[in-house]
C-alpha cells in the first residue's frame, strides 16, 4: 500500500526536489558571492563579441565557443550583463544534472535491485556545496557539467535502446562536452563501460 503510494506520488516528489535545489543554489550563492574578475571577465568579453556581431559569430584564440554563445544567446533575452539571471539558468542546470544523475540510477538500479539509491544521490546532489558554488560565476563548470552528465545518460539510454533520435542526441551531448571544456572529452566513453 504504502509503495503504491509513493510511487503515485514520485513525480511530485521529484519536481518539489528539484525545486528547492534551484533555491538552494541561489541562497547558497547569496552567500557567498564571488568577485567578478579573471576568467570571468574573459567570458564575458567573448559573450560581448558574439552577442554584438550581426550573425553571433566570434573567434577566440583559446576559450570554447560553447559557454559564451549560450551566455550571449542569454543575454539576448535578458539583458546584457544581467548576471543574475544567468546565475538563476547556471542554478536550473545544475539542478537538471540532479535530475539526470536519478535517471542514471535509475536505469543502473535495475542491475543492481538498489531501489533508493536514485533517491539518495538525487538528494546529495541537490544539497552539494561543491557544484552550487560555480552556479555563482560566470565559468563554464556548470554547462560543462550538464553536458558530461548528459553524455553519460544518453550513452546508457543509446546503449539500451539504440536508435537514430538517440544516437544523435548522444552525438551531439558528447560533442558539446568535449567543446565546452575540452578535458571533458574522456568522459565522453564512460557509457561504453556501464
Amino acid at each position: 500500500m504504502m509503495t503504491a503510494m509513493f510511487a503515485g506520488m514520485q513525480k511530485y516528489f521529484i519536481i518539489v526536489l528539484f525545486l528547492a535545489s534551484v533555491v538552494f543554489r541561489m541562497w547558497f550563492i547569496a552567500f557567498t558571492p564571488q568577485p567578478f574578475w579573471s576568467d570571468q571577465q574573459e567570458y564575458e568579453t567573448y559573450a560581448a563579441r558574439i552577442f554584438n556581431h550581426p550573425q553571433m559569430l566570434a573567434s577566440h584564440s583559446y576559450r570554447s565557443y560553447p559557454y559564451p554563445l549560450m551566455l550571449a544567446i542569454f543575454y539576448k533575452f535578458v539583458g546584457f550583463g544581467n548576471h543574475q539571471a544567468v546565475f538563476l539558468l547556471q542554478a536550473v542546470l545544475d539542478s537538471l544534472v540532479g535530475l539526470m544523475i536519478y535517471a542514471i540510477l535509475r536505469i543502473l538500479r535495475s542491475r543492481a535491485g538498489l531501489e533508493a539509491t536514485p533517491w539518495i544521490a538525487f538528494i546529495l546532489y541537490s544539497i552539494n556545496p561543491f557544484t552550487s558554488g560555480y552556479v555563482g560565476v560566470i565559468l563554464s563548470e556548470v554547462l560543462t557539467g550538464f553536458f558530461i552528465t548528459g553524455t553519460i545518460l544518453l550513452g546508457l539510454v543509446f546503449v539500451k535502446k539504440p536508435s537514430v533520435g538517440h544516437g544523435l542526441c548522444f552525438g551531439f551531448f558528447v560533442g558539446m562536452a568535449a567543446e565546452t571544456r575540452n578535458a571533458a572529452f574522456l568522459w565522453t566513453v564512460v557509457p561504453i563501460g556501464l
